[in-house]
């Protein structure tokens, strides 16, 4: 079966001299995964640079049953970035929010209503003037689309009574975050227009991705975590 869709680059990553896998999340076969020929060889029709993380593209692709890897004929740019690739930055925050997306969205289910606040998100972090909370902001709203969204209200219970003792409870509420935190991604569930300090960003950076993890099956955190904390100083 041959199609064309919309899709969003996860990650690419080369399976040979001559060929590479294409991990994409399309708007309307969920995840896909493509071989790529001739990427890197002079008479190729297809450039690296289109392949880059979380570019909006349009693919045409021959969908076979039963397999795993399926192949890619052809891909253009759906969106052209104007800053993305040029602002260290806003390239630093797709390589983060794509890399988060690989290690969540896993299945060939589609849901048109995130690739819509995908599709988003990307011009977003392109033309705002001032980025440094989107990829917060992200994290707080993409646990809407995957089921795992906190409780910021505060009122559930931490502890819980098993067998006359008090229990932990796994976080999964407001009382994982701090009376800040909470306070923090409350404002950013309407907006990222709000000044943080880069201490906040950073403890709750790496709150949101442990919340993750915790509710996540094998989910490993991004190695572009690393490089995302020295920006935004």
């Amino acid at each position: 079966m041959q199609i064309l869709t919309e899709a969003i680059v996860l990650h690419l990553a080369k399976y040979s001299d001559k060929a590479s896998i294409l991990h994409l999340y399309t708007m309307d076969q969920g995840r896909l995964a493509l071989m790529v020929h001739g990427l890197h060889s002079k008479t190729g029709k297809l450039t690296a640079g289109i392949l880059e993380p979380l570019m909006h593209i349009e693919i045409e692709a021959n969908l076979q049953p039963n397999r795993t890897i399926q192949t890619l004929k052809t891909a253009h740019l759906k969106y052209v970035p104007r800053q993305i690739r040029t602002d260290m930055n806003r390239r630093t925050v797709s390589m983060f929010i794509a890399e988060i997306l690989y290690r969540t969205l896993r299945y060939p289910l589609s849901d048109p209503l995130l690739f819509q606040y995908l599709t988003n998100l990307i011009y977003q972090l392109d033309c705002t003037p001032n980025p440094e909370n989107l990829h917060l902001q992200f994290l707080l709203n993409f646990m809407q689309y995957i089921g795992i969204s906190p409780d910021l209200s505060g009122d559930e219970p931490w502890l819980d009574m098993q067998d006359g003792e008090l229990t932990p409870i796994r976080p999964k509420h407001g009382q994982y975050f701090t009376e800040e935190e909470t306070a923090l991604l409350k404002s950013l569930e309407t907006t990222e227009e709000i000044l943080v300090s880069r201490t906040l960003r950073q403890a709750l950076l790496h709150k949101l991705c442990q919340y993750y993890e915790l509710h996540i099956a094998d989910f490993r955190q991004p190695k572009s975590l690393q490089v995302l904390e020295t920006l935004f100083d």
